[in-house]
């Protein structure tokens, strides 16, 4: 995802198994409008669980991200003249400062996703890589052979995020959601 993509995202993009545990996104990618399912990583559902929890969000086309204000993450600021005049965008200016104290920026984060996967699997699906990542086919021979079966990408974001160590942030996360100190969202009350 790019900040627009979680800027956009509703209720109604994501899959809950049957103890209702969110458990796979599907959703149009807004830069490429290419329609994608994403397996979550155990420890993302957990933390999205909580969150909608916390904010009580509910109905399909509620976004699940709003700043302070109730207002979409990402968003066009207008000018007196009520034309667009820049783009506010909250998620990209939460992974800045998140970059600041690690070096990771928000795109490096999707690109290590998918050199991993390209690393496990020795680079012999660049299907793989080319559906996590939602672009249009490279070649018009490739149109009907991008879909992915989506249990093999499970299986390799699966170790992806072993490989990331991404349950040892959760709880920290988590204890955030609890206490309302998220920086961008909070909302939903």
């Amino acid at each position: 995802f790019t900040s627009i993509d979680v800027a956009t995202l509703k209720l109604g993009h994501i899959q809950f198994d049957s103890n209702g545990k969110p458990v796979r996104i599907e959703k149009m990618r807004v830069k490429t409008r290419v329609l994608s399912a994403w397996r979550l990583f155990e420890s993302t559902s957990r933390v999205l669980a909580a969150y909608i929890k916390k904010y009580d969000i509910k109905g399909d086309d509620s976004l699940i991200f709003l700043d302070r204000e109730g207002r979409p993450v990402v968003r066009e600021i207008l000018n007196h003249e009520g034309k667009p005049s820049h783009k506010y965008d909250g998620v990209g200016r939460a992974f800045s400062r998140m970059k600041l104290s690690n070096g990771l920026t928000f795109r490096h984060l999707r690109k290590t996703t998918v050199t991993m996967m390209s690393r496990n699997t020795e680079g012999k699906y660049p299907l793989l890589e080319q559906g996590f990542l939602s672009h249009r086919p490279s070649r018009i021979s490739l149109v009907h052979y991008i879909n992915v079966d989506p249990s093999f990408m499970d299986t390799h974001l699966l170790l992806v995020e072993q490989q990331l160590e991404l349950e040892s942030i959760v709880s920290k996360i988590l204890q955030n959601i609890a206490q309302s100190k998220l920086s961008i969202i909070n909302h939903h009350s």
